[in-house]
C-alpha cells in the first residue's frame, strides 16, 4: 500500500505521526554491529522525501518524520534544501529524526569511514542548522565547507523542524542530543530493559544543560529488542497491548511508535491499523 495513502488512513484514525527510514541500498552480505545478518525488511524502505512529501500533500494534520534519516551520507547543502522543501509542503509537520547509521559497508559505499560517521554527522548538522537560521552563510567544518551561501526555504514557522537522534543512549549521544536536537528517538533495543531509568537520565542531564524538560520528547519505536527479533517479520515487535502502552508510559515516553509492514496489501495496512485503534482508544484524537 503506498505510503500516502497509509497516511491518509492514520490521519483519519487520528494517530499523531507517521515515520519512514531510509537505506539508500543494502549490500549484499552486509552484517549489522552485532555480527548478524540485516534486516530483509531493509530492502523495502522508500526514498523518505519523496514518500513524505507525496504524503503531506494529501493530509492536513498528521505529522510526518525520517526515523531515521542517515545523515551523514548526503551532502549537507542538498539536504538542508530536501528538508526544508517537505518542512514547507507539510506546512510544518516535519519531524527530523536522524541517526548516525550502523551498517559499515552501507557507509563505506558512499565514501563514508565509518568510524568517523558520527564527527561527519555532528558537522554537517551544525551546517545545516547554519542554512536554516541565516541569511547568508559562510561555513568551515572538516566534513562540510562554504562561502556565502543564499538558501530558501528556510523552515516553516521556525529556525529548524524538531529534530530527534535515534541512538543508543551514551555520554556523547547525550552531548549530541542536548546541543544539536529537541529528543531521543530510540528503538526498544536501544532502550532495553532499562528504559526509564535512561529516560530519568536523560532528562536529568537535558535540566544540567539548561534546556527546557517540558519540551523533551522521547519517542520510542516498538520493535523487538534484539538483532535477532528486528529480523523478523514486523520488526519482531511484541504484540501491543494496553499493559504494554502504559509500561512505556510510566517509563516517560512521549511518543509510542508502532509497526507496520513494509510491504503488504491494503487489507493488511488497515487492519493493522484498526488493531492499533482498539489499543490506543484513550490516546487517539477524536
Amino acid at each position: 500500500m503506498p505510503f500516502h495513502l497509509v497516511a491518509q488512513e492514520a490521519e483519519q484514525r487520528g494517530f499523531d505521526i507517521l515515520f519512514t527510514g531510509e537505506h539508500s541500498h543494502i549490500p549484499v552480505g552486509a552484517k549489522v554491529w552485532s555480527g548478524g545478518d540485516v534486516s530483509p525488511i531493509y530492502r523495502h524502505v522508500l526514498d523518505p522525501f519523496a514518500a513524505i512529501a507525496s504524503a503531506a500533500t494529501m493530509t492536513s494534520r498528521i505529522k510526518l518524520g525520517t526515523a531515521i534519516c542517515l545523515l551523514a551520507l548526503h551532502d549537507p547543502i542538498r539536504l538542508a534544501k530536501l528538508v526544508a522543501t517537505v518542512d514547507w509542503i507539510s506546512q510544518g509537520r516535519f519531524v527530523f529524526g536522524i541517526g548516525y547509521g550502523y551498517i559499515e559497508r552501507e557507509m563505506t559505499n558512499h565514501g563514508i569511514e565509518h568510524n568517523a560517521r558520527k564527527d561527519i554527522l555532528r558537522d554537517k548538522l551544525r551546517a545545516m542548522q547554519q542554512l536554516w537560521t541565516d541569511e547568508v552563510v559562510t561555513y568551515r567544518g572538516p566534513y562540510a565547507s562554504f562561502l556565502d551561501v543564499e538558501q530558501y526555504p528556510k523552515p516553516f514557522k521556525r529556525t529548524r523542524p524538531p529534530i530527534l537522534l535515534g541512538a543508543k543512549l551514551r555520554g556523547e549521544t547525550i552531548r549530541d542530543m542536548i546541543e544539536l536536537c529537541d529528543g531521543w528517538l530510540p528503538t526498544a533495543m536501544m532502550g532495553g530493559e532499562h528504559l526509564a531509568e535512561d529516560i530519568a537520565r536523560f532528562k536529568l542531564e537535558w535540566i544540567e544543560a539548561g534546556r527546557d524538560v517540558n519540551s523533551v520528547e522521547i519517542t520510542v519505536l516498538h520493535t523487538g529488542k534484539t538483532g535477532a527479533e528486528r529480523r523478523e517479520e514486523n520488526w519482531g515487535a511484541s504484540q501491543v497491548t494496553e499493559k504494554i502502552v502504559n509500561a512505556y508510559d510510566r517509563a516517560g515516553v512521549t511518543t509510542l511508535c508502532v509497526p507496520l509492514p513494509p510491504k503488504g496489501s491494503r487489507e493488511v495496512y488497515l487492519r493493522n491499523l484498526d488493531e492499533y485503534v482498539n489499543v490506543f482508544k484513550k490516546q487517539l484524537r477524536a
